[in-house]
């Protein structure tokens, strides 16, 4: 009895491990892509097959794990749905002008202020909820965080 229960987990250590080994190598080559390495998506090549990647970087500041998790799925999903769909960005401007005039000891005196107002909006639609977690890495430097997700498209 000891013996099958034996071979049935070191089948399934041995079966995990060979999946293991192309995401590694996928991760690994994700991380030094040019075009995607600090963001984006692309379709990378390996040797098992095709997959298409989407990586998202999050500046850190004083987020935990947890948000820049939340984050940076996200952003790497917007990503992908931005490469796949397209999007519409708008763009708006609003200048706002405001004078005061104020009297101080029979003296005139005279306020104006601007403010400046941008909007920018960017609409995609897609389904992307297919993704699986790549893997996730911070700069040298610790300051950005980097999340990438993947899916095999052959």
């Amino acid at each position: 009895m000891k013996r099958p229960l034996f071979l049935t987990i070191a089948l399934i250590a041995l079966l995990n491990v060979a999946k293991a080994q192309p995401l590694e190598t996928l991760l690994e080559r994700v991380k030094t892509h040019p075009a995607i390495s600090w963001g984006g998506c692309d379709v990378i090549q390996l040797e098992e097959g095709d997959y298409l990647v989407a990586v998202a970087s999050v500046d850190v500041g004083t987020k935990k794990l947890p948000q820049l998790r939340t984050v940076g799925a996200a952003k790497a999903k917007r990503e992908l749905l931005t490469m796949i769909n397209g999007s519409n960005i708008t763009s708006t401007t609003a200048m706002t002008t405001s004078e005061e005039m104020v009297e101080v000891d029979g003296k005139q005196t005279s306020t104006i202020a601007q403010t400046f107002f941008e909007s920018i909006r960017e609409n995609a639609a897609g389904w992307v909820n297919g993704m699986s977690p790549l893997g996730m890495w911070y700069s040298d430097d610790k300051t950005v965080f980097f999340y990438a997700i993947y899916k095999s498209i052959n």
